[in-house]
């Protein structure tokens, strides 16, 4: 980033903000920012426009799942727009509400036969009244029929209804009990029902209009975006010479610098550029590869690098891949979400984000595929137990165990390294020196715990060993602070060289889960599919029938709870692990250019 510095009279501040609008390159610096009144009218008016569109979205998408998307015309502007979609969608709210109690009193209604509710005026002018009980089937006896004058009506519900006509004489049915008499019938509550269907379809129909007017309300929302970005600069803008020349700082990728020169060279503007320090917090721009930008909506979760911090996205991207193969860990899961994700990345041409989504879990369920392939399992079947495939090496669990503690350790070692790095590049070597020396040790020791096996003679007791862990150590302790005296680099590296012994257990041991998962979502798997063959029976079509859904409901919930804590374990083990590891401290902004153009 370039920091630039405008200098120009405030009488040409308008055209000035004009022309970098259009430009829409330089992030221009808002520091100190408190929003007026009108500031904030914008700021929730921005909010609304936000909220609606994703609403009118999920609406649209529904409609268009179940095709029912109603052809419609927009509406005049964006404001009648929103306010049509808020009162639709509380009528279409109230209206649904008022349909179910409406038809749920129609079915309460129908076991009373259909009737006048005028009749009960007219028997009562008669002097005979209309009385409705439910008794249960057991305890409805049958003398009553003989004894009263009764009409009895089964409900199919196990309740026997029944109204008898009396003339004020005392009436005793044991286990009886009598309800409120109706006071609308059938054909009353199903011409309300469909009053009522006729208001939803209108308030469908406005809320449709809404939905075709989104285009509409996402260029107004683009407008007060541009209003309010202006409006911020102008508040936040520096004044010299008695306020009669505005200051304006913003900040310019390097690669895009000659654009910015060339757009104002003839506006008489005076323009001064330096380069960022630390104290000047720039805005961050991303720059990584294809692959890695996959990984960006990942670390976006956490927060943006520090200006003189290294993006660690395209360090831990392949890593969290993996970790989430591990943990889902199955040949079927894996081919099922690939080809559901690949399905989605087709299917959302217009969407950049859905696209990334897709694809980075195609990335993750080609993971899956292949540890799943490693171990052995498929839809929770180990398929050793085929007899083609039972001489393959397949991975046992402990074999798995110990992949997953040496997967962290090489991560958590690589970490280290690309600290000595960002420690390097911003700082210096000799900020660096002690991060190396501890990354160093856990590496010759993780070394002379493994080469002994392999018939090489470096272990723990090896003097090439000792010589160089006590190499290590001393770089370790006394570069831990440079520029401080001896004394104080030996004290502050004591303590954390025993931060680091007592932390690399704990994080290390972290990647259990990585087993644990993987072995959890086999076991569950495997545990349906002995549900499916222990409860399909032996009736010779039906079983199949049974077992299809059995093994149908069973993976598809153990394939939804996989794919969370497939997700959320390895997000953890990177933010925590990873990033404390690679000294990750965060806290910059995204680079954001000013765009707006006024009119």
């Amino acid at each position: 980033m370039v920091k630039y510095t405008f200098l120009l009279l405030k009488s040409q501040q308008e055209r000035f903000l004009s022309r970098l609008g259009e430009t829409g390159v330089v992030d221009v610096t808002v520091s100190d920012w408190r929003p007026d009144e009108e500031q904030q009218r914008l700021i929730g008016t921005l909010s609304a426009y936000d909220v609606v569109l994703a609403k009118l979205e999920n609406v649209r998408a529904a409609w268009e799942k179940d095709k029912e998307m109603p052809a419609s015309a927009p509406y005049d502007s964006a404001e009648e727009a929103v306010r049509a979609a808020g009162d639709s969608s509380s009528r279409i709210d109230k209206i649904s509400a008022d349909i179910s109690k409406a038809v749920k009193e129609r079915d309460e209604l129908a076991v009373w036969g259909d009737f006048d509710p005028a009749m009960f005026d007219r028997l009562a002018a008669e002097g005979v009244e209309l009385r409705f009980f439910v008794s249960s089937a057991k305890q409805f006896a049958p003398e009553w029929e003989r004894d009263y004058p009764l009409v009895r009506m089964d409900g199919g519900d196990g309740n026997v209804r029944f109204v008898v006509a009396t003339q004020g004489e005392e009436l005793h049915f044991d286990g009886a009990v009598e309800v409120r008499r109706p006071e609308s019938s059938v054909r009353d509550k199903e011409a309300r029902i469909a009053q009522l269907e006729g208001e939803l379809a209108e308030a469908r129909m406005g809320l449709a209009r809404a939905v075709a007017s989104v285009e509409l309300i996402e260029q107004a929302r683009e407008d007060v975006r541009d209003r309010l970005s202006h409006s911020k600069v102008v508040s936040t803008a520096g004044e010299a010479v008695d306020g009669s020349v505005s200051v304006i700082e913003g900040w310019v990728p390097e690669p895009r610098r000659a654009e910015v020169d060339e757009a104002f060279a003839d506006e008489g503007v005076v323009v001064f550029t330096a380069e960022p320090t630390a104290e000047d917090n720039p805005p961050i721009l991303l720059k990584n590869n294809r692959f890695a930008r996959l990984c960006e909506m990942i670390s976006n979760l956490y927060s943006m690098p520090g200006y003189r911090e290294l993006d660690l996205t395209p360090f831990f991207a392949p890593f969290f891949i993996l970790f989430v193969g591990i943990c889902f860990g199955d040949l079927g899961y894996g081919i099922v979400t690939f080809l559901g994700a690949l399905a989605a990345y087709f299917a959302m041409r217009k969407n950049d984000f859905a696209r990334s989504v897709g694809a980075l879990v195609m990335w993750c369920s080609f993971a899956a595929m292949i540890m799943g392939s490693v171990t052995g399992t498929f839809f929770g079947m180990e398929l050793r137990s085929f007899k083609a495939l039972e001489n393959l090496p397949f991975l046992g669990q402990m074999d798995m165990f110990t992949f997953a503690l040496v997967v962290g350790l090489v991560q958590i070692i690589y970490a280290m390294f690309v600290r000595v790095y960002a420690q390097t590049k911003y700082m210096g070597f000799k900020y660096a020196v002690s991060t190396l020396g501890w990354a160093l040790t856990v590496l010759v020791s993780a070394l002379a715990y493994v080469l002994p096996d392999a018939g090489v003679p470096f272990g723990f007791d090896s003097p090439v060993y000792i010589a160089l862990v006590s190499l290590f150590m001393i770089a370790n302790i006394f570069f831990s602070s440079p520029g401080k005296n001896i004394f104080a680099n030996f004290g502050s590296g004591l303590w954390g060289l025993y931060n680091n012994v007592t932390g690399l257990l704990g994080d290390v041991l972290s990647y259990i889960r990585l087993f644990a998962l993987g072995l959890s979502s086999g076991i569950i798997a495997g545990v349906f599919n002995d549900l499916a063959v222990s409860m399909s029976g032996d009736v010779p079509v039906l079983k199949y029938v049974i077992m299809v859904i059995i093994l149908l409901l069973g993976h598809t919930i153990n394939l939804f709870m996989s794919a969370i804590s497939s997700f959320v374990h390895p997000l953890r083990l990177t933010f925590v692990e990873f990033y404390k590891n690679a000294g990750f401290e965060g806290g910059g902004r995204a680079y954001d250019p000013y765009k707006a153009k006024m009119k």
